[in-house]
């Protein structure tokens, strides 16, 4: 300071003036890159590099922290935040990463902050005392299996501070490959094959100078060609399907399976698919084969009378590259079964005949004729008149003849409706009939009437008679017709032998056979003549007698003279002449009865002694006929003598019939029987009646029912009543049949208590399903049966017939498991007694499920997501199908069609979970799309799953250059741009 004045004075005086930091300026690193390199044996902690950095600020501005910002993998190192060494963290591995690029940051504590980063480079290598270290555990390569010998199939790599070799100490099956023991190389040294072996699993062993060895996997996954064409299993396969089987059903085989064409191939995954496909274009319209399955199903409708069968061939491809066929397609036939389901058709809608009169009664006037279309279906065809019974007309219902019934006719003309049935369906045809008188022929016949005789039971043909007709001129033909031939007789058109067919003939059934012949000019139809043949069948002895008026039974008095007549028996025989004459014989001549031969009368031959009585003679009898040789039929005649003081029956032997519920106490019969003395007569029941159903009044001789009856216990009772005079103690016997009728007093009864049957879905309309049987106790009148269904529920009745007198239920219409498993019905046996008893049981239908509806996916687009870090088997998605056929739900077999050509994903057949393959590569296409597919052996449907790929953030990104520099000018404004930096990621 000095004053104003002069001399000036001043004075001096010091000031201190300290300038405060600001925190302008930031920390730098005395080097832009750090390298460094580390043992991968270094123990943690062991200091690896230190940064450095330097800061122009002062004080707390000027205080310095460090960090690792980018690099750190895994957090392999750590660092001192003040002195900025870097430290190993943890156990470090060669294998897994090589070498480290950290990017390590500096900060300062001022305000705001300031920083500065730099790169850190560490490489990890192998210490001297350290064995091989290959840089992965495990490698994975693949090679196809058309290489040739020689090839390269990878190289293997190891780091070791001496040199190494290697060699492959497991898995080199057969020694298909060798490495190169300097190199690491791996090549092949014989031919591959997929089918043989699909993959190597090799161990490869480096070793270095110091003799440390280390192992490495190494998986080489086989490649497989399309080398092998598909083979069909079978060269033909044999199939059936009935004509009336809805479109898309399914041909069976023999085993009434769904017939399923099959061929393999021994390649695999798209090589191995194989497609199915029918060659023929006719075929083609009526079936399809399952692309996938080879099964093969309708898609249109047959008829058998159209195509009884089809012929045809299959062929298979597979997807490989290039595609291969079978060597040849198998052949397949498929039999369409026929069915009733056209009615039968006359040859001729309209027929048309002339009856030239006179005309005899049987003249065949016309045949006509139908066929059936359903030629495989037995068919019994009928014949009738469809305008019912005519008077004039009959038509045989079996041949279809239409023969003169009365020959009195009252018009001229006729118009019948003729029908023919095959028991389903029906058909009409129309014939006309006129009637006119023959013209005059000028022919005659040699005889006015022929007579001629056959023998009967002869098989073989007989000529019967020839017929001759004259007026025709010189070697002008005549033709002879039989109008009422029949089934017996014909007769040869041109030389008028008339002859047998080989029927044999019966004289009983029919003796007398009047033939017309007819014999006209071979284009004229309006003029002939007709003459009468008789044929007469002659008599073989054929026929026994045959004894009438059974049972037989006689008495006769002790006292009796000789030659008395005690019984007539007689016989009669069906024969005629002297093979219809009976004789009568006795077999023992010699005792005291005879017979007559001719009348069959029974007499006395020789007297009984005086002290016989009730003393009962069994005479056997023999009837003969005349014939050659005779025929003779026998039977056992019992006679009883008695004394007079016996007592004597009105009859020889008494028959009654009674009712089963007859009343108890009800009397049935009364016996009489005197005494020639005039004595009381006692009666009693001595035999037949065990179980004392019946009682007699002693005094009276009336036989009363005292319990009650059953016939179907006991129908018939012979007793044995005996008379006795209580005076002197004689007695006689005579037997009483008593005839139990049936009343209609037992309901059918089934066999079983319940009917449960199981049977197949794919069943035909008209298919037998069971036989319900049920037995009645009554008699035959009483014990006949008759069947009905009834309804229980699901309107089981509309599902099934059942005939009415076998009891063979039927199914009457087409069955389907997946509407209803289970059909429930009552069937009714019903007697023919009066009134009519019945008897229900419940039936049941099981259905057998068969493979007869498609599988079907849940979704038909599936969605699925998976990093491209995922492990191999990692879980992608699950897909999920359903089929109605329950019988199929552990039958459903999943597969991957397309979109799945580099095999990186997996698919588990019975699941439909789909994993990453344990051959994924390691670069995977972002977006993968798969066609699946499921099937159940026969039905096949496909869904599609979308599989998108996230990349994962594999490195850190880096800058494009170390250092950026950039000036400013001072004073800009905030918000200036000062330069661009760029950093790039690295894939």
């Amino acid at each position: 300071v000095r004053d104003q004045e002069y001399p000036y004075r001043i004075n001096l005086a010091r000031v201190l003036i300290e300038v405060e930091d600001v925190n302008d300026h930031a920390p730098f690193f005395t080097s832009a890159l750090y390298e460094s390199l580390v043992y991968e044996s270094a123990a943690v902690g062991s200091a690896v590099v230190q940064v450095t950095a330097l800061d122009k600020d002062k004080g707390k501005n000027a205080e310095l922290h460090y960090s690792i910002e980018a690099g750190n993998t895994e957090n392999a190192f750590n660092i001192e935040p003040v002195l900025g060494i870097l430290r190993v963290a943890r156990q470090l591995e060669l294998s897994s990463i090589g070498h480290y690029v950290i990017s390590v940051s500096v900060t300062d504590s001022g305000t705001p902050a300031l920083s500065a980063t730099t790169i850190v480079r560490i490489a990890i290598t192998v210490s001297d005392n350290s064995g091989p270290r290959f840089p992965q555990p495990e490698y994975q390569t693949e090679i196809r299996e058309n290489a040739i010998i020689g090839t390269s199939v990878t190289t293997i790599s190891a780091v070791s501070q001496s040199t190494l070799t290697f060699d492959i100490k497991q898995g080199n099956i057969d020694q298909v490959f060798q490495i190169n023991q300097y190199s690491g190389v791996i090549t092949t040294q014989k031919h591959l094959d997929f089918e043989n072996i699909a993959s190597y699993t090799l161990i490869v062993q480096a070793s270095n100078m110091a003799g440390m060895a280390s192992n490495a996997s190494l998986l080489i996954q086989i490649v497989d060609e399309n080398d092998n064409p598909p083979v069909f299993q079978q060269h033909h396969y044999h199939g059936s399907i009935c004509e009336l089987a809805p479109v898309n059903s399914v041909v069976l085989n023999s085993e009434n399976l769904p017939l399923v064409i099959k061929a393999t191939d021994a390649d695999s995954n798209q090589n191995a698919l194989l497609v199915y496909q029918i060659v023929e274009e006719t075929a083609k319209t009526f079936f399809t084969v399952d692309s996938v399955t080879g099964s093969i199903r309708t898609i249109a409708s047959l008829d058998h009378e159209i195509f009884s069968a089809f012929h045809f061939h299959v062929q298979v491809r597979d997807n490989g590259r290039p595609q291969l066929t079978a060597d040849s397609p198998t052949e397949v036939t498929i039999q369409v079964i026929d069915s009733n389901d056209s009615p039968p058709l006359f040859k001729q809608n309209i027929y048309e005949t002339v009856l030239l009169l006179p005309t005899y009664v049987g003249v065949e006037v016309v045949q006509v004729s139908a066929t059936d279309p359903d030629t495989d279906v037995p068919t019994d065809l009928r014949y009738s008149l469809a305008d019912g019974v005519l008077e004039n007309f009959s038509i045989k219902s079996s041949s279809g003849i239409i023969v003169v019934k009365n020959n009195n006719f009252s018009k001229e003309l006729f118009h019948l409706n003729v029908r023919v049935s095959d028991g389903k369906f029906s058909s009409t045809a129309l014939v006309t009939i006129i009637v006119k008188e023959a013209l005059d022929s000028g022919l005659s016949f040699s005889q006015g009437i022929y007579v001629s005789t056959i023998k009967e039971n002869l098989s073989n043909i007989t000529m019967v008679a020839v017929v001759s007709a004259v007026g025709n001129r010189l070697n002008e033909p005549l033709m002879h017709t039989l109008l009422n031939a029949g089934t017996k007789f014909e007769i040869r058109p041109t030389s008028g032998v008339i002859q047998t067919t080989g029927i044999p003939f019966d004289r009983e059934e029919q003796d007398y056979y009047e033939l017309i012949v007819e014999a006209k000019r071979e284009h004229d139809h309006q003029h002939v003549a007709r003459v009468l043949v008789k044929v007469q069948v002659e008599d073989i002895n054929d026929n026994a007698p045959v004894f009438v008026g059974l049972p037989y039974y006689a008495a006769v008095q002790v006292e009796a003279e000789l030659g008395l007549p005690i019984f007539k028996v007689s016989a009669v025989d069906s024969d005629k002449g002297i093979n219809g004459e009976v004789s009568y014989f006795l077999k023992d001549e010699n005792g005291h009865f005879k017979i007559d031969q001719e009348t069959g009368t029974i007499s006395l031959k020789r007297t009984f002694e005086s002290d016989l009585s009730n003393l009962e003679y069994q005479i056997v009898i023999h009837a003969k006929d005349g014939g050659d040789p005779p025929l003779s039929s026998t039977i056992n005649f019992p006679v009883t003598v008695v004394n007079k003081a016996m007592p004597l029956f009105d009859k020889s032997f008494y028959t009654v019939s009674v009712n089963e519920d007859v009343a108890i106490h009800t009397p049935i019969l009364g016996i009489n029987a005197t005494s020639p003395d005039g004595q009381n007569i006692i009666y009693t029941i001595v035999d037949g009646d065990a179980s004392l159903q019946f009682g007699i009044g002693f005094d009276t001789g009336v036989i009363s029912v005292i319990n009650y009856l059953d016939y179907e216990e006991t129908s018939y009772y012979r007793l044995t009543i005996r008379a006795t005079n209580y005076l002197t103690v004689s007695h006689a016997e005579v037997h009483v049949d008593v005839l139990v009728q049936d009343i209609n007093d037992n309901p059918p009864v089934f066999k079983e208590m319940s009917y449960r049957i199981v049977l197949s879905e794919t069943v035909m309309i008209g298919t037998p399903a069971l036989q319900v049987i049920a037995t009645d106790k009554d008699s035959e009148k009483n014990n006949a049966v008759g069947y009905q269904i009834f309804s229980k529920e699901h309107n089981s009745t509309d599902y099934f017939h059942i005939d009415s007198s076998s009891g063979i239920i039927l199914t009457a219409r087409i069955l389907d498991h997946e509407l209803a498993p289970e059909y429930e019905f009552i069937v009714r046996a019903t007697d023919n007694g009066f009134p009519s008893l019945c008897t229900e049981v419940l039936v049941t239908v099981l259905l057998k499920d068969m493979n007869d509806n498609s599988p079907v996916f849940n979704q038909l687009l599936y969605e699925a997501y998976v990093s491209e870090l995922a492990p191999k088997g990692h879980f992608i998605t699950c897909v999920q199908a359903s089929d109605a056929d329950s019988s199929d739900l552990d039958k459903l077999v999943y597969s991957i069609l397309s979109g799945n050509e580099r095999i990186d994903f997996v698919m588990e057949q019975k699941t439909g979970i789909i994993m990453l393959s344990h051959l994924r590569k390691q670069r995977m296409e972002p977006a993968y799309n798969l066609n699946v597919s499921v099937s159940d052996g026969v039905f096949t449907s496909t869904a599609q799953v979308h599989v998108t790929v996230f990349g994962a953030n594999l490195h850190n990104p880096v800058f494009e250059q170390n250092m950026f520099e950039a000036e400013l000018r001072e004073n800009a404004p905030v918000g200036t741009s000062v330069i661009q930096v760029g950093a790039f990621e690295i894939h």
